[in-house]
């Protein structure tokens, strides 16, 4: 893949881009294709599927012990989902390397790009999206003009990782909604790098099998994968989405520029038009991605007394059609027990963040922090989070962002300078008790949009869970 996929993150509030998140972003991209122009130093010794082979493993290698998957507790049908993303991993790196090998670094960037742009234009009908789906081609045939002298295999290989590019967000999505966080994707990586031991393993049988080669392979590994992924992480957290878009869309223009400084191709004027026109499509496409409807309150959905309530919304269903520039539906999720306790007894055990550890499955302890000794508007705590009950294990950064007694407790989670999503209580009287809401919400945009589609349904399942469980932790106490 050229492109390194980001981190499931959320962005931060829309703002203004700094200068050094712009060169962040331009900095992952070009990391990104020169990690694939290093690779191809490789190719005469041990072929693009030898460079793949050695990738993958890179890749396993970082991402397997980030996220220790339970192997031994899948089921058959998470296998299947995970064979299958492996199988597009495969066949994605193969066919954009097959590609460099004989049409070119930006060619065959430019004609990869094609399978996310075919997603997001696929899931609408709007006449805009039509109009850059005809744009989009008419830029696939000013960027090929087929004629005597055209490489069609080399095309062919483009258009193939293209395809499984495409096939990888649908079965990205597919395994988000079995397995919880990454670890589908590390599990995918993994299998995808043991189906080409047999290629490593008949190179260095060979002889083919080069110290210089692998060093080529690694270096492509490492630049391709590791370093982009990491930056961002950083970058994701701060841009808004539509900048984001854009700036992947830069991937085949420095794809181009890269090949032409690091490995001498140059690109005639019609692939430079045709590249122009289909990079702009999929900025135009990324960038309406962005816009969404207004948010809706918890306050929306009530609940019966005594009865638990579940909303949800986008658990890893596919994106609603775009209309007119695109839509996307607030991330959130609310449950609601009654409790048969006076709202003050609640209020006093929600808004202590000290007895959390005594309620929460997942935050198993927690402290005021900078000052802050209670619960009041702008006070700070950390959280000790246990990921799923059972690690990782790291603090986070919380705020309280919206308190009135006795009614509302909510804060914000992330780091100290930028929230990523937003908890709360909401006790309302009800009879001679208190319907008691936790909740969370996180933004609508683009990255953390991707992140559901593909994780959202098992991940909300687990906090819907969560929350249902902390709710009778605190029903017990109160009633008891």
């Amino acid at each position: 893949m050229s492109v390194t996929q980001p981190p499931a993150l959320a962005t931060a509030p829309r703002s203004r881009t700094s200068p050094r998140d712009v060169l962040l972003m331009l900095t992952a991209a070009a990391s990104t294709q020169t990690g694939a122009a290093w690779g191809s130093h490789a190719f005469p010794a041990i072929g693009p599927a030898g460079v793949v082979a050695v990738r993958q493993l890179v890749a396993s290698a970082v991402l397997l012990p980030l996220t220790r998957p339970a192997v031994h507790r899948l089921t058959r049908a998470q296998w299947l989902r995970v064979l299958w993303l492996a199988a597009m991993f495969a066949g994605m790196n193969l066919g954009l390397y097959a590609a460099v090998e004989r049409i070119g670094l930006g060619l065959a960037v430019t004609l990869e790009f094609l399978g996310p742009l075919a997603v997001a234009l696929l899931g609408s009908r709007s006449v805009r999206d039509l109009a850059l789906a005809v744009v989009a081609g008419i830029g696939v045939y000013v960027l090929v003009l087929p004629g005597p002298s055209s490489d069609y295999l080399g095309v062919a290989f483009g258009l193939v990782a293209a395809a499984c590019w495409g096939g990888y967000i649908l079965a990205n999505r597919a395994v988000g909604q079995a397995l919880p966080g990454v670890q589908g994707t590390a599990l995918a990586t993994a299998v995808s790098a043991t189906a080409y031991l047999p290629v490593l393993v008949w190179l260095s049988v060979t002889g083919r099998f080069t110290t210089e080669a692998f060093g080529y392979a690694v270096v492509a590994g490492v630049l391709s994968t590791v370093v982009p992924y990491t930056l961002d992480l950083l970058v994701l957290r701060r841009v808004p989405a539509s900048v984001f878009g854009i700036a992947m869309s830069a991937h085949p223009v420095l794809a181009a520029l890269v090949g032409m400084v690091l490995l001498g191709q140059l690109l005639a004027l019609h692939e430079w038009v045709g590249m122009a026109v289909i990079v702009l499509a999929n900025a135009v496409t990324m960038s309406g991605l962005g816009r969404g409807p207004r948010r809706r309150s918890p306050r929306e959905r009530t609940a019966r007394p005594g009865t638990p309530s579940v909303r949800r919304a986008c658990w890893g269903a596919a994106p609603a059609p775009a209309r007119g520039g695109g839509s996307m539906r607030p991330l959130t999720d609310e449950v609601t027990l009654h409790m048969a306790a006076p709202p003050e007894e609640v209020w006093a055990l929600v808004s202590d963040v000290t007895r959390i550890g005594e309620f929460s499955p997942e935050t198993v302890a927690g402290r005021w922090t900078g000052g802050s000794t209670g619960p009041e508007e702008g006070a700070t705590f950390a959280g000790k989070v246990v990921r799923n009950g059972r690690g990782p294990t790291y603090w986070t950064a919380c705020k309280v962002t919206r308190l009135e007694p006795e009614r509302f407790f909510e804060f914000s989670v992330g780091t100290k300078k930028v929230a990523i999503n937003n908890w709360g209580y909401r006790l309302e009287p009800s009879g001679e008790g208190t319907d008691v809401t936790e909740y969370y919400r996180l933004e609508p945009v683009l990255p953390l949009r991707i992140y559901w589609a593909l994780l959202g349904r098992l991940r909300g399942r687990t906090n819907a869970q969560g929350m249902r469980t902390t709710l009778e932790r605190i029903k017990a106490v109160v009633e008891a």
